[in-house]
């Protein structure tokens, strides 16, 4: 009996994960005059765009140095280019319509918000410890605020959706914010990272000894020329 319970259980979820996923309409579909969604919903969509942009801006030194095997360019490129508009078009246009673009968003934002959570853990091994609690605590408190946007979705509560979405769509601003002070106002943090990445940086800003050596060959080789054509030059 409980075998029985627990299987239609599992089969029940199943079928509600498969309809959850590739659903083409949500709870609010043809609902045009009961849901009214204010602009600036539709403007937190590109929240996504924008902390890419700003990842691109506040590169860290670890990203910079391939010290972690992380797609740090490309997850950022991701955020801008796809995630945003495709955000836009499932969220606000499209949030009352049939529409593959329900299908395609959550398709992306899956594996997106997993490579979040491998990004934050990944970051704990060169980032500030209050820095890095705090990205974490932001992450977690932004999987809450979309888990109650999908319950409020379920039970048809605009005002609810609209409460709760808009605050999983502040979270990229927030850890925008939080990396911008960490980078330019603090200063990157190297006391985490290895001695030889950090002589590897070094070797890499200073010259070489053979640039050097040749740079003063050269020097003397021109100031050669320059006596010889000298001595050479005719008395006026």
């Amino acid at each position: 009996m409980v075998q029985q319970l627990t299987s239609c259980e599992f089969q029940d979820f199943g079928e509600c994960l498969h309809k959850w996923f590739f659903g083409s309409t949500t709870a609010f579909y043809d609902m045009h005059e009961d849901l009214q969604l204010p602009w600036w919903f539709g403007a937190l969509c590109f929240s996504f765009s924008f902390a890419g942009c700003m990842m691109l801006v506040t590169e860290p030194k670890w990203s910079v140095d391939n010290l972690l095997s992380f797609p740090y360019r490309t997850f950022a490129c991701i955020l801008i280019f796809i995630q945003g508009p495709l955000s836009f078009m499932a969220d606000y246009v499209n949030m009352t319509h049939d529409s593959v673009f329900h299908v395609i968003d959550r398709s992306v934002a899956i594996p997106m918000l997993t490579l979040e959570v491998f990004k934050i853990c990944a970051m704990f091994q060169y980032g500030r410890t209050w820095t890095m609690v705090i990205y974490a605590s932001l992450c977690a408190f932004a999987i809450y605020c979309f888990l109650k946007s999908q319950l409020s979705l379920a039970e048809s509560h605009g005002d609810g959706f609209i409460f709760w979405h808009s605050l999983w769509h502040v979270y990229p601003l927030f850890v925008s914010v939080l990396f911008t002070i960490d980078i330019f106002y603090l200063g990157q943090d190297l006391s985490k990272y290895p001695v030889s990445a950090m002589n590897n940086s070094h070797n890499l800003d200073a010259p070489l000894l053979s640039t050097l050596l040749m740079g003063k060959g050269d020097s003397e080789h021109s100031k050669g020329n320059l006596r010889s054509r000298t001595n050479k030059s005719p008395d006026l």
